[in-house]
């Protein structure tokens, strides 16, 4: 931790503080009610991190406190600085660089025998600013002044900032558009905020440079195109490599050498791909940690056991609730009730009511494993249920719409899994797509039903297209596996029968024509041949087809004829 004189120490409901400045009577009363959380509002509470505010006197302070997680990390705070001393030290060396950051005010730690219970680090408002996602997202709204321009200005600034921090040997390490202010009264003026992770090198790797600018545009994708992100790294590019370098040329500089061996690029395309691939990389964990978390207790999910059931579910929802809803649907079963949806050797599926506010109906999903082999297998790796449970929420952090899962149940016995049950938010009222195309578009002379048909193709090519994108491969996606909703002039679509969901980081070909003739050998014949063109139109994007698009065109034709399902035209392939 840095030391000086103009520091002062300062000990209060056994927290040792660190206090930049004088201590003044009111600074003491702050310190003095950290621990209590007295007359401070929460702004974010987490597990192990809790972010506080306090206004005394017309000035707001933060208040970022870190609990250690368990009793190793306590051990190792014997040997290492905790979080908020990194951070406060990073604060200072920021500001000696004549860089902005939000003024640090005071550090505390709790400790007891010397291992670390808490710390705290405590920093002063900064006026007139937004992060500078808030602020680019204000700049796109149409009822601002501001245009086009002021965008890719604000965006050139952003970039030339970061290549600054750069170049005074500054990494981050969670770089993102949350994490830079921006003054609104002069947008060339920013603020670096969690400072945590940040490290400091005379000469700043490249390697570290391409991780702090694709976490950055990572955390800009929901507010710039690709084009700009792409225009961004150019920008990017500008700085690191200056332009009267030959870019047929090997790039090779001992700035950004790592030990004795320099790193080489060919040129700024290789530059470009390999920020991509970080930021296809960023994506991927971020979206496999949130998918993940419903298998794990945190502040979102729980996993409890019950007789010999374990259960995982969100924290809101109550086991014995639960217990009583699979009751019901067992007896619904055995009983052959009408809240029967589907029952075969393998599934059970049933819809039974619930009396809750924000739920009526839940779904349950049944999975019968009748084969020892089988019972064996899945006590060991993934069931069909937990796929499901995982694809779910998979698709959620994906922004793709699913009914609401609410809870996975596993009965097991002597630690063979027996039976697998998933309970979802029913979407039984809303009508799969097979039935609604039926319903809605039958009717081939209404002009206004035509062209709302050709909507709701173009509607649903683009669901596809993003699902594709995305490396989602759906094993079963047949029209009547889309349930639609309306809203307004335009539909969503949930995705149903989830335990034949894998993602990957791309698809081949041969899955996509699979996919895409899944849905074409399901729809019905009132979404014509020229309606199914335009899908693939719109989802190829597309307005013309050449040869390629012609023999895709032709397969997936070809394997909807094999499929023998809805849709079977008399041409011969």
């Amino acid at each position: 931790m840095l030391i000086n004189k103009k520091f002062n120490k300062y000990f209060s409901n056994n927290i040792r503080w660190l206090v930049n400045g004088a201590l003044s009577d009111p600074l003491k009363k702050m310190l003095d009610s950290v621990d209590t959380e007295e007359k401070c509002e929460v702004i974010r509470n987490r597990y192990f991190k809790k972010i506080l505010k306090y206004v005394n006197n017309q000035e707001t302070f933060y208040i970022k406190r870190y609990i250690v997680r368990n009793r190793l990390e306590s051990v190792k705070s014997l040997f290492s600085s905790s979080k908020a001393s990194r951070e406060w030290d990073q604060s200072h060396r920021l500001l000696n660089k004549h860089l902005l950051t939000a003024e640090p005010v005071a550090v505390g730690e709790k400790r007891r025998f010397g291992m670390l219970k808490d710390c705290y680090i405590i920093s002063k408002e900064i006026p007139n600013c937004l992060s500078g996602r808030k602020l680019l997202a204000n700049i796109q709204q149409p009822s601002t002044d501001y245009g086009l321009s002021k965008k890719n200005t604000l965006l050139r600034n952003i970039i030339s900032y970061v290549n600054t921090m750069h170049n005074y040997g500054i990494f981050h390490g969670e770089l993102h558009a949350d994490n830079i202010l921006i003054d609104t009264g002069n947008l060339t003026l920013f603020y670096l905020l969690d400072l945590g992770c940040a490290k400091h090198r005379r000469n700043l790797p490249l390697s570290w440079r391409i991780k702090d600018i694709s976490r950055l545009l990572y955390s800009l994708k929901g507010i710039c195109t690709d084009a700009e992100i792409t225009e961004l790294i150019g920008c990017y590019e500008a700085f690191v490599f200056p332009l009267h370098i030959d870019s047929s040329k090997n790039l090779t500089s001992s700035r950004f050498s790592q030990g004795n061996q320099p790193l080489i690029y060919k040129n700024k395309e290789v530059f470009s791909k390999a920020v991509f691939s970080k930021i296809y990389r960023i994506k991927r964990k971020l979206w496999y940690g949130r998918a993940r978390r419903c298998f794990r207790d945190n502040n979102v999910f729980k996993v409890a056991s019950h007789d010999h059931y374990t259960i995982n579910t969100r924290n809101e929802w109550d086991i014995k609730t639960l217990i009583g809803l699979i009751n019901e649907h067992i007896l619904s079963l055995k009983e052959g009730q009408d809240n029967i949806l589907k029952v075969s050797s393998k599934i059970g599926i049933t819809s039974v009511p619930l009396s809750s506010e924000s739920t009526k109906r839940v779904c349950i999903k049944e999975y019968k494993y009748l084969s020892f082999s089988k019972q064996l297998l899945y006590s060991f790796h993934n069931s069909p249920a937990r796929r499901a449970w995982f694809a779910a929420h998979g698709l959620m952090a994906l922004n793709f719409q699913v009914p609401e899962p609410i809870a996975l149940c596993e009965e097991k016995r002597f630690g063979i899994l027996k039976k697998s049950f998933i309970i979802m938010e029913d979407a039984s009222a809303l009508l799969p797509c097979n039935t609604y195309v039926i319903e809605k578009f039958g009717d081939p002379h209404d002009e206004v039903i035509y062209r709302r048909k050709q909507r709701f193709v173009s509607c649903l090519a683009e669901s596809f297209r993003q699902l594709h994108d995305s490396g989602v491969y759906h094993g079963d996606l047949k029209a009547n596996n889309i349930i639609v909703m309306e809203s307004n002039d335009t539909w969503n679509f949930f995705y149903l029968d989830l335990d034949r969901v894998w993602f990957k980081k791309w698809l081949t070909l041969r899955k996509k024509i699979k996919n895409l003739s899944q849905l074409n050998a399901s729809l019905p014949h009132c979404i014509t041949y020229t309606d199914r063109l335009r899908f693939y139109r719109t989802y190829a994007g597309v307005k013309n087809l050449n040869d390629e698009n012609k023999r895709i065109v032709r397969a997936i034709v070809r394997l909807s004829i094999q499929r023998k399902h809805v849709w079977n035209p008399k041409i011969r392939m």
